[in-house]
């Protein structure tokens, strides 16, 4: 599995800026509270839309967004 994330996400205290590129690994996500741990999952899941990026799943663009543009929705092949 190949996941490749860069997005950004306004949050009331900071933006979040996520860019990471995971092939076949298992990686573990550590910071403190309120440093954006669950947003960044929970845009990687769906569940939050960022306001700005990309996510990729095995070549699969999950989600785009440039500004005003929406979500793209995954589409089973």
């Amino acid at each position: 599995m190949k996941l490749s994330v860069k997005i950004e996400k306004k949050l009331p205290q900071f933006t979040l800026d996520i860019r990471m590129e995971i092939d076949q690994e298992n990686i573990s996500i550590l910071g403190p509270s309120g440093s954006g741990k669950s947003m960044a999952l929970k845009c990687i899941a769906g569940i939050e839309k960022p306001d700005r990026g990309k996510i990729v799943l095995n070549n699969r663009v999950l989600s785009i967004r440039s500004g005003a543009s929406i979500c793209l929705p995954s589409v089973e092949e």
